[in-house]
């Protein structure tokens, strides 16, 4: 918040949202963003920087010393902040926790480790036993299931590699399917870095 007006940083830090009921939430997100629009994978926020109306939001001897850095670009009367986002068609229930269908990086990145450490699981279970249909019913899962995250257990290590190190930026959903169809290491490379999906080095 450094290049903030220095009333706007002022009143935002004295915003306790952590403590908010659900009705005060909605009430200041009405009050303090003017337009969303979803645009390229990406979520584009326009907020005010009329103080005025976010007064009443204000929670006295309260200070939010978060000092996490944030991208934005301040207009004559807005700021505006770009988030990458992930849509996601049906929600995963095993991993959301009540999350809906839109996923920012960090909350997609979660759900790819917990999705691995399901498929090294399964893998260790199925090298152990090797018997896939006492794997299945010891685990709880449904085939269908398991041989997609075993698929993921066995894919390419490079891609392993940039998926945990964050250079690459996929859903669960998409890296699941596209692990399954095939186990050769270079179509997978194709499959996954040929189509340049969101990604970067």
């Amino acid at each position: 918040m450094t290049n903030l007006p220095p009333n706007l940083t002022t009143t935002l830090k004295r915003i306790d949202i952590t403590n908010m009921n659900f009705a005060e939430k909605r009430n200041l997100i009405q009050s303090l963003v003017e337009k969303v629009v979803y645009s390229q994978n990406q979520l584009i926020y326009t907020l005010t920087t009329d103080t005025t109306k976010l007064q009443q939001f204000i929670t006295e001897n309260y200070v939010n010393t978060n000092t996490d850095q944030m991208e934005y670009i301040i207009g004559d009367n807005n700021i505006t902040i770009t988030e990458k986002v992930f849509l996601r068609k049906h929600v995963n229930t095993v991993y959301d926790h009540g999350k809906n269908g839109v996923l920012n990086v960090t909350d997609n990145n979660h759900l790819i480790l917990k999705a691995f450490a399901t498929a090294w699981k399964y893998r260790e279970l199925y090298e152990q036993d090797g018997n896939i249909d006492n794997v299945i019913h010891n685990a709880r899962t449904s085939p269908r299931l398991f041989y997609k995250y075993l698929a993921l257990a066995y894919l390419n290590p490079n891609i392993v590699n940039m998926l945990l190190k964050g250079k690459l930026e996929i859903s669960v959903r998409d890296i699941l399917d596209k692990a399954s169809r095939n186990d050769d290491f270079k179509v997978q490379d194709k499959m996954i870095m040929g189509e340049e999906i969101c990604s970067y080095y």
